[in-house]
């Protein structure tokens, strides 16, 4: 189903989110490769894609930081 609606609205990259498996797919398309990125959830993590000029775009993640403290 990924490929289809990539290759219907012609475009070679596809973000989207947020799952439990985050993750970066090449996926094949009628033109070529394509690129799958998965932001995952925010449970414990904070997900998100830095994309720079003339640089692939980078699935990054940082964890939530937790004070013990709080709560008390």
């Amino acid at each position: 189903e990924v490929e289809r609606v990539m290759d219907d609205a012609n475009v070679q990259w596809l973000i989207h989110g947020h799952t439990h498996r985050p993750a970066v797919h090449t996926v094949s398309l009628e033109n070529g490769e394509g690129t799958r990125m998965v932001l995952g959830d925010w449970d414990g993590s904070v997900w998100w894609i830095e994309a720079r000029d003339q640089e692939v775009p980078e699935l990054l993640e940082e964890p939530f930081q937790t004070d013990e403290k709080q709560g008390s």
